[in-house]
C-alpha cells in the first residue's frame, strides 16, 4: 500500500454485533499498517466506559478521553504513540461520564474530531460492541464501516443485527465485512455469503468482503505480550490475511459524499434517532 493525499481524509469505523470476535485487536492491527505505509493514523478507542487498547498495547497513560472532552487536557498530552507509529487516544474503564455519554458529550466529541484531523490522514474509531446509540451515531458519522464478525452464530446474527440498524441510518454508508477467527476458509466464506446473502434481499445491498482471517495462537501469543500481531508476528497467517483484508479496505471508495471530520460533525447533527428496523 503507498498512500495517496488524493484519496482525501477518511474516518473510519471497526466495530462489531457482540463483544469476543476480537474488534480491538484488529483495530490497533489495521491502524499499524495503515501507520506502516506512511499515513498518519489516530486511533480513538470509543468503547466508552469499557476501554482496552491501552491495556492491549501495554500502555499506562496518565490522560485520556474524557480529559480532552472537559478541556483540561490537549491532544498532545493525551494521544500516545504505539510502535509504528500509530498515535492512540485512550479511553477509560469505569468512568461513568464516558459510559453514559449524552448529546452534548457526543457533540463536544465530534468537535473534537476536527481537531484530529488536522494531525491525521486516517481516523479510526474502535467502537463498542452491539448497537446502543452511542455505537450507531458513531459508526453511522464514518466514511466507512468494518463490521467484525466470526463465523460462530451468535457473532453472525449480531453482526447482521448491527449492518441492519446502521444501513436504516445511512443508506450510503460504505460497510466491509471482516470475518476472524475463522478455522478454515470455508467456514469463513460461508459466513460472508450467509450474511450477504441475508443484507442482499431484506436491505437491498450486501456489505463488501474484505477478507477472511483463519485462528492463530500468534494472536493471542501476541496479546499476551502486550504488541499487536502485525508487529510481533508479522509473517504469521494472521498478520498477512490482515494485510490483504487492508489493501482492500483501502481499495474501496467512501463514496462522492464530503468526508473528514467536519462533515461528519454535519452529517451526525442530521441523523435521526435510531429507528426499530423489521
Amino acid at each position: 500500500m503507498t498512500p495517496s493525499r488524493s484519496q482525501g481524509k477518511r474516518i473510519i469505523a471497526i466495530t462489531s454485533g457482540k463483544g469476543g470476535v476480537g474488534k480491538t485487536s484488529l483495530a490497533v492491527a489495521i491502524g499499524s499498517l495503515l501507520a506502516r505505509s506512511g499515513r498518519r493514523v489516530i486511533l480513538v478507542d470509543l468503547d466508552l466506559g469499557l476501554a482496552n487498547v491501552d491495556v492491549l498495547l501495554g500502555f499506562r497513560p496518565k490522560f485520556h478521553l474524557q480529559h480532552l472532552l472537559a478541556g483540561a487536557r490537549t491532544l498532545d498530552e493525551v494521544a500516545f504513540t504505539a510502535p509504528g507509529g500509530l498515535r492512540v487516544i485512550p479511553s477509560s474503564s469505569g468512568v461513568e461520564e464516558l459510559a453514559n455519554l449524552d448529546e452534548t458529550g457526543r457533540a463536544r466529541l465530534l468537535n473534537l474530531f476536527q481537531e484530529f484531523e488536522r494531525q491525521t490522514d486516517i481516523l479510526l474509531l474502535d467502537t463498542a460492541p452491539g448497537i446502543a446509540e452511542n455505537v450507531v451515531r458513531f459508526v453511522a458519522a464514518a466514511d466507512t464501516a468494518v463490521v467484525i464478525t466470526t463465523p460462530e452464530a451468535t457473532a453472525m446474527t449480531d453482526a447482521y443485527a448491527l449492518i441492519k440498524v446502521v444501513s436504516a441510518r445511512r443508506q450510503d454508508l460504505d460497510i466491509g465485512l471482516l470475518v476472524n477467527m475463522a478455522r478454515s476458509g470455508s467456514s469463513g466464506r460461508q459466513a460472508q455469503e450467509r450474511i450477504g446473502g441475508v443484507a442482499r434481499r431484506f436491505l437491498g445491498a450486501a456489505p463488501r468482503a474484505l477478507g477472511v482471517l483463519p485462528f492463530d495462537e500468534s494472536v493471542s501469543y501476541a496479546a499476551a505480550e502486550r504488541a499487536s500481531f502485525v508487529h510481533s508476528r508479522p509473517n504469521s497467517p494472521a498478520s498477512l490475511c490482515l494485510g490483504r483484508a487492508v489493501a482492500e479496505l483501502m481499495e474501496g471508495s467512501p463514496g462522492q459524499a464530503a468526508s473528514g471530520p467536519a462533515a461528519c460533525a454535519a452529517r451526525l447533527a442530521a441523523l435521526a434517532p435510531v429507528q426499530e428496523v423489521a
